[in-house]
């Protein structure tokens, strides 16, 4: 687990820098109207694609890691295939509705944007089969692939001076085809592929993705709730200054949505009740206190992070970060202990504190999106996952039996583990191997 974990977190690391860098460089090229403008086109497709979903992510990686992986496969594109259908013969139509506000250019770019949806909608499937199987190396590798391509062409626009949101929306989809191709030749090349779909299984992976998809779209909306109504109900101008303002807030999330990707096949392969709770206290505590410290360290240099990379134009997207920065630190530790929920097959139960969120979420943007703006989206943010992280941390405790101090406070094992770890990376990096530890593709030791 500590070489997947270090690898899928370096790889986090990657993919946050790149978003970082696309976003200054599209603030600086579109400024706040533009960026607001593409953040709606990008917004709805995205937000479309994950209702379509109906979980099937956080199903493939369960099932991929506990059942036969040729019929998890086989039942996966069946799924796909029908879900790719309704992606596209619906998601045209609504982002019409959605945006009838924006002139027909941004319409049409988001309409665009659906069908790099309907490609993404099978590179998560499939990526969510490498990582059941726990191929890391696999699944980190297509990870840069499609972010480090999307990356590079929002760069080279802004360099040769064609930065639009209608090229940026076409350079993205381009991206989205071509990782696809990739994503199905590494799958094909695992030696696990093959039409081999069983029914009972298929229902039972429906069955896993209809209780997970309660706390799937909570979780989503969670993030993006604040910018769909920011996107219908003020200007553009708006919609770019809380783009940027969770931007800021975006990198404390690599931590938890690492450990979340390592810990639900782990939780689901570990051996004992004993052993589910070491992995699960352990990574809840050092997400918790490693994203917490990184955002006090943030909080102090906001302002002049926005104007140093964002340039003079946004100073009115501070106060909304840093209040999006405190919630980034209980979004963080949520997002693990969901994780640690699917990984126990609970996931109806992350699903009903994650529904209790979005309730407690949407009231607070109705009393507060008026009287404050951004800044009150961004504290309807916080108090929504104040409200989830609680509710879900009592749920895991129960769960595995153990005290809420044993997830909150770090002990002396946990500081041996991590230097542990560290020293195993440094010698790693002095014998010039790129892992921490030799590992196969599946990411067992050699």
């Amino acid at each position: 687990m500590t070489s997947a974990l270090l690898g899928t977190l370096a790889t986090s690391i990657f993919i946050q820098l790149c978003g970082v860098l696309s976003g200054v460089v599209m603030a600086r090229g579109l400024g706040p109207a533009g960026r607001g403008e593409f953040a709606s086109v990008i917004l709805w497709p995205g937000t479309i694609e994950g209702l379509v979903d109906l979980g099937m992510v956080a199903s493939i990686t369960y099932f991929g890691a506990k059942g036969s992986p040729r019929e998890v496969l086989g039942n996966t594109i069946a799924i796909t295939l029908a879900q790719t259908v309704v992606l596209v013969a619906g998601g045209a139509w609504a982002v019409s509705m959605a945006l009838s506000g924006y002139g027909d250019g941004t319409v049409r770019a988001a309409q665009i944007y659906v069908v790099a949806m309907a490609y993404t909608l099978w590179i998560e499937h499939g990526l969510a089969f490498l990582n059941g199987r726990m191929r890391f190396r696999s699944f980190n590798g297509l990870r840069l692939v499609a972010v480090g391509c999307s990356t590079g062409g929002v760069v080279g626009l802004a360099i040769v001076g064609q930065l639009t949101v209608l090229n940026v929306v076409l350079m993205m989809t381009l991206v989205a085809l071509a990782t696809l191709g990739v994503t199905l030749v590494v799958v094909w090349r695992t030696g696990e592929a093959h039409w081999r779909s069983d029914g009972r299984l298929r229902q039972q992976m429906l069955l896993y993705g209809v209780k997970v998809y309660p706390g799937h779209l909570s979780g989503m909306f969670q993030g993006n709730l604040n910018q769909l109504v920011i996107s219908v109900a003020l200007a553009p101008a708006a919609m770019g200054l809380y783009a940027i303002a969770t931007t800021l807030a975006a990198p404390i999330g690599l931590l938890g949505t690492t450990a979340m990707l390592v810990v639900i096949p782990a939780m689901a392969r570990a051996g004992s009740p004993a052993e589910q709770r070491l992995i699960a206290g352990r990574v809840v505590r050092l997400s918790l206190w490693a994203g917490a410290l990184v955002v006090v360290l943030l909080l102090l240099w906001v302002p002049g992070i926005v104007e140093l990379f964002f340039g003079a134009r946004f100073p009115a997207a501070q106060h909304a970060a840093g209040l999006l920065l405190v919630a980034s630190i209980l979004v963080n530790t949520s997002v693990v202990l969901v994780a640690v929920l699917k990984g126990l097959n609970l996931p109806g139960v992350a699903s009903k504190a994650q529904v209790a969120n979005l309730v407690i979420t949407a009231i607070a943007i109705a009393a507060l999106l008026g009287p404050f703006g951004i800044e009150g989206a961004a504290l309807a943010a916080l108090l929504g996952s104040a409200t989830n992280c609680l509710a879900l941390g009592f749920v895991v405790c129960r769960a595995l039996n153990m005290p809420a101090w044993e997830i909150l406070l770090v002990q002396m094992s946990d500081l041996a583990y991590l230097l542990a770890q560290l020293h195993t990376v440094l010698r790693s990096i002095a014998r010039g191997r790129v892992a921490a530890l030799p590992t196969r593709d599946d990411g067992s030791p050699r």
